[in-house]
């Protein structure tokens, strides 16, 4: 039996923080594009497509475990919800992973 106001493990991520965070969990297994050069150098900029890529993925895993994924941007001195990720990418969100303990 749970409870209702058990804690889970929680990060939170810049927009940068979060593309590294997803190239490096996620980019291998993402087309064909050079991730050794992505994770390494940052050499050159990733696609938008290929982010929103890696962002379905990460969220489709996440939350098929019991977590979620969400991203929120000042907007007007207020928090807003950033919603669903399009092209192109939203640069200026901060990104909230919460996990499952199971």
């Amino acid at each position: 039996m749970k409870r209702e106001n058990e804690k889970h493990p929680v990060i939170s991520l810049s927009g940068e923080s979060f593309k590294h965070y997803l190239i490096n969990r996620y980019g291998e297994h993402v087309g064909d594009y050079a991730w050794k050069n992505a994770a390494s150098e940052w050499a050159e900029p990733v696609p938008s497509e290929t982010l929103n890529q890696l962002y379905n993925r990460a969220k489709t895993e996440i939350e098929n475990s019991g977590g979620s994924l969400m991203s929120y941007a000042v907007v007007d001195d207020e928090l807003v919800n950033c919603g669903t990720v399009d092209a192109p990418w939203p640069d200026n969100c901060m990104w909230v992973l919460q996990f499952n303990n199971d």
